[in-house]
């Protein structure tokens, strides 16, 4: 169930594109704490039930941060900001084949009437749209450690430098180059702030931070806040994380 929504962002029409969960609407409306939640992981990054099960836990900490969850994705060529329990469910069923979208392959589900999970870059470029000002995720993409021959750069940090938002991260995923990375954002213009070391490992913990945002309000871009809880040994050593790709 969802009410006609409006904002300088986007109109919650009977055949608009996107859709606003009430809560999240509302949330919207009054100036409350939202945190845009991606779908990848759960769609095609873990195995059922824990997928579903990690989900959950995504959205109950956002809550317990004392803010509103918008958990995003695309059901049937419409954007869900704020997928409910069932939905999201919909979305992950195998049967359903929902496609990865980036920031570019979210218009084409739309006109494609298709499903889809979004990546960090799709989730920003839609939480942006609809005045979503923080994301959390898990490891964030960026620039891979061949990339002198595969040129092969995560979409992430583009859409990082073309939106307005703050996103909080474990940090970048381990098997990337994470030095050419953060040279990359760098070079990108993208702000960034280190809660612990800089090297921090792949493993999968987010924060809601939306507290934060207020102090970068004048800075031309929102940062990129790479955290890490405390005294929190790596989830995989890095010699083994590593070994998949040697």
């Amino acid at each position: 169930m969802v009410k006609p929504y409006t904002s300088p962002y986007v109109t919650n029409f009977r055949n608009s594109a996107v859709v606003i969960d009430d809560e999240v609407a509302n949330a919207l409306e009054k100036g409350r704490n939202v945190v845009a939640l991606e779908t990848t992981i759960v769609v095609q990054g873990l195995p059922a039930p824990v997928n579903l099960e990690v989900a959950e836990e995504c959205e109950s900490a956002v809550r317990d941060g004392g803010s509103v969850p918008a958990t995003i994705g695309v059901l049937d060529g419409c954007v869900i900001v704020g997928l409910s329990a069932a939905q999201l469910r919909t979305l992950a069923d195998p049967d359903r084949h929902a496609a990865k979208l980036s920031a570019r392959d979210v218009g084409l589900a739309l006109a494609t009437h298709g499903d889809g999970a979004t990546t960090v870059a799709g989730t920003i470029s839609i939480a942006s749209r609809v005045g979503i000002l923080v994301m959390a995720t898990g490891g964030l993409g960026g620039v891979h450690r061949d990339v002198r021959d595969s040129f092969d750069e995560s979409a992430d940090l583009t859409a990082l430098s073309r939106n307005q938002l703050l996103v909080v991260a474990s940090g970048v995923k381990s098997i990337l180059d994470i030095g050419a990375t953060l040279e990359r954002l760098d070079t990108l213009g993208v702000p960034s702030r280190d809660t612990g070391r800089i090297s921090s490992p792949g493993s999968i913990r987010a924060r809601a931070a939306s507290r934060w945002t207020g102090r970068w309000r004048m800075s031309g871009r929102r940062p990129l806040r790479f955290s890490r809880t405390a005294n929190s040994p790596p989830r995989v050593p890095r010699r083994e994380s590593d070994r998949p790709q040697e």
